[in-house]
């Protein structure tokens, strides 16, 4: 029996293995050969939550979930435990040869851009038949729900900081040769850090060929002509809704329309449909927003504009525009056009990009072309419709999805350990999808707690829920020291004197400190575990004059030390002794050595540039100090204060013309030309090898 090609709707034969016209895959067989997952396979590992992905990626905890599959907060093991963000790419996609060779391509192009306010893309993978990436994981939410948080919208002056940020990584992105686009700008696309100060945006070229991909692999593409521009429907520009040339301009639009949203509490265009959203998207320009200066409305006007060649050229024109840096004045609210102010003092005027004018369908031509449009939002709001109730199967049909039910296991404390029938699936909070309807045997189990056992009924289409709140299984902590008399610091609070004895203790990690005058202080963790006595018993060693002058802070392994009004840090575990600061300011390999060779802090004389490998041993993915001058975070003892994130090394190749450095930010080791400055620094070191 003949059937259609899913990517062009050609007719093609039965034995048809590839299209005529657009040479896609079409039979199984050829599909399963450029799969991740091929379509007879089963995935025998789920990546989920407690799992090593890649005896590197260690899962901890599902951060969202949504069309672009599921994303999970992990430990990278390779690099110290450092928390990254994997996200688990659909598996109707890990399955689509086309989808992947797009997701490599654009992933690709991503890695290699390396910007303070674009989510670093560390790698695309497959594992299990899973592809996923993995990417920088940032504390904080996302720039919508900042705004949420402030009561819908943010005033000026906390949004103009964010979107200047934005602004830089596109014009970064837009530099690259082609342009790096987008495609799906949005608030929910921008990423911000814990304290709100530094925003970043995500996804770069991933949206938009997972939702095009999607609608693809679900036979809708050849009705969704807005799939083929990516983007989400409120944000996108004309032009993408026309299937017209996306460039620099289409980002500019949705930068636009993000900054619109941010500073209003609502979208430039809201619809009850998406014909209505459509048409005003096409032919209806935004209103002002109300309270705000009239420059503000001016350059958002001029960032919304239909014709691509009215906007901003650049993400940083439309900021000056914002702050009032180009000088413009609106004669006619109704119609805005932007008139160059005269300046006396300046010899020259920056021109300003001049607002849009609202405009009307000119031709039947561009009517017919919206009525187009139209139409095809209205089929695929009926396919819509029916994706709830049919699946694509197989190669050429449909079948009606099984019902199937879902159980959600909570437990207080969170982290418990569950069982289903006897198998592991995670820990809580845990959500199971496509379950079959019948009775399953439940096991909530977690170090210190009271097992729980029970049983739990699914039903199709329905979320069965169990939730428990586990019972301590108290301990206690046994603290000895010779001499005795020492005063103990339990998490900080004092809690007598040793030998001492702490009942009715919740299984946990505790931080212990034992002081005694005359004698050095230990400092040290126990673990408490149920029913059981932890025990801290130490031989307090009496202080001695130090070589190193006198001590003024201690880090784990690390002691600071004062000599000589300069400040020194030893590292007990190499022995190796570190300058307390960097050299303070952009620097080349040549003149970092020249730094070192001439150093003479504390009273030494023997300072050098350290290797690669004693940098990274100083290196510490559980510690994130926040830099003073690049804005970055830096993983490594506080007791050392750096101002940037890469530092130069001692080793040179090529003939001395390459050096080695050392990112603090990322944990890598690279290698650069030995005459380049940027965010470079130097950390003298002493003792060792040269």
């Amino acid at each position: 029996m003949a059937f259609t090609c899913y990517n062009c709707g050609t007719l093609l034969p039965e034995d048809a293995e590839e299209c005529i016209k657009c040479h896609q895959p079409v039979s199984k067989k050829k599909l399963n050969e450029g799969a991740t997952i091929p379509s007879d396979s089963s995935i025998n590992v789920i990546i989920r939550p407690g799992i090593l992905v890649r005896e590197r990626y260690r899962v901890i905890s599902e951060l969202g979930k949504g069309g672009m599959g599921i994303v999970y907060l992990a430990h990278d093991t390779y690099m110290h435990d450092k928390l990254v963000a994997m996200k688990v790419i659909p598996p109707e996609l890990s399955a689509d040869p086309r989808a992947i060779q797009d997701l490599k391509a654009e992933t690709s192009i991503a890695m290699e851009m390396t910007h303070n306010n674009i989510v670093r893309l560390h790698i695309f993978d497959v594992w299990e038949y899973q592809s996923f990436v993995v990417m920088e994981y940032m504390q904080g939410k996302t720039l919508t729900h900042y705004a949420t948080d402030e009561g819908g919208k943010l005033p000026l002056e906390k949004a103009l900081p964010l979107l200047k940020q934005i602004a830089a990584g596109l014009d970064y992105a837009h530099k690259f040769k082609p342009p790096v686009i987008h495609r799906d700008l949005k608030p929910l696309n921008i990423l911000l850090n814990k304290s709100r100060s530094v925003a970043k945006i995500a996804d770069f070229g991933l949206a938009w060929v997972v939702k095009e991909s999607v609608s693809r692999v679900s036979s809708m593409a050849m009705m969704s002509s807005s799939s083929k521009g990516g983007g989400t429907p409120v944000y996108m520009a004309p032009e993408q809704i026309n299937v017209e040339g996306i460039e620099v301009a289409t980002d500019i639009y949705g930068f636009a329309a993000t900054a619109y949203e941010v500073l209003s509490g609502k979208p430039p265009f809201q619809a009850p449909n998406p014909t209505v959203l459509i048409h005003q998207i096409l032919n209806v320009a935004p209103k002002r927003i109300e309270g705000l200066p009239e420059n503000v409305n001016i350059a958002l006007l001029s960032g919304l504009a239909k014709e691509k060649t009215e906007r901003p050229k650049s993400a940083g024109e439309f900021i000056k525009m914002l702050k009032g840096e180009i000088p413009i004045e609106v004669v006619d609210k109704k119609e805005p056009d932007i008139k160059v102010k005269e300046s006396k003092k300046a010899e020259k005027v920056e021109k300003p990009r001049p607002a849009p004018k609202e405009k009307k369908v000119k031709d039947a031509d561009k009517k017919g072309k919206a009525g187009k449009i139209l139409a095809v939002f209205l089929v695929l709001a009926v396919v819509m419709s029916m994706a709830g109730l049919w699946v694509f199967y197989g190669d050429n049909f449909f079948r009606p999805v099984v019902a199937l039910g879902e159980l959600e296991v909570k437990s207080e404390p969170k982290g418990a350990e569950v069982y289903v029938n006897g198998e592991s699936k995670g820990l809580t909070p845990l959500k199971l999808e496509n379950l079959k309807p019948g009775s399953y045997e439940i096991k909530i189990s977690k170090e210190g707690y009271e097992e729980y056992s029970g049983s739990v009924s699914v039903v199709g289409s329905k979320t069965a829920s169990v939730d428990r709140n586990l019972r301590e299984i108290l301990g206690s902590i046994s603290i000895k020291s010779s001499p005795s008399g020492a005063e103990v610091y339990v998490e900080g609070s004092r809690k007598g004197t040793t030998p001492l004895t702490l009942d009715k203790v919740k299984p946990g990690s505790y931080n212990v400190k034992i002081s005694k005058e005359g004698y050095e202080e230990y400092s040290g963790s126990v673990s408490v575990a149920g029913n059981k006595t932890a025990t801290v018993d130490r031989n307090l060693k009496k202080k001695e004059d130090s070589t190193y002058g006198r001590e003024v802070g201690r880090d784990g392994r690390f002691i600071k030390y004062e000599k000589n009004g300069d400040y020194i840090v030893l590292d007990t575990s190499t022995k190796l002794i570190w300058a307390a600061k960097d050299n303070g300011s952009d620097i080349n390999w040549n003149n970092a050595k020249k730094y070192c060779d001439t150093y003479s802090s504390a009273g030494y004389s023997d300072w050098r540039l350290p290797t690669q490998d004693e940098l990274a041993a100083l290196y510490d993915g559980n510690k994130s100090v926040r830099t003073t001058e690049c804005g970055d975070n830096v993983y490594l003892t506080e007791l050392i204060k750096l101002t940037c994130t890469w530092f130069w090394a001692s080793e040179t190749r090529n003939g001395g013309s390459e050096a080695a450095y050392f990112s603090f930010d990322s944990g890598n080791r690279n290698w650069v030309s030995v005459s380049y400055v940027y965010n470079q620094r130097v950390l003298p070191v002493r003792g060792g090898k040269n």
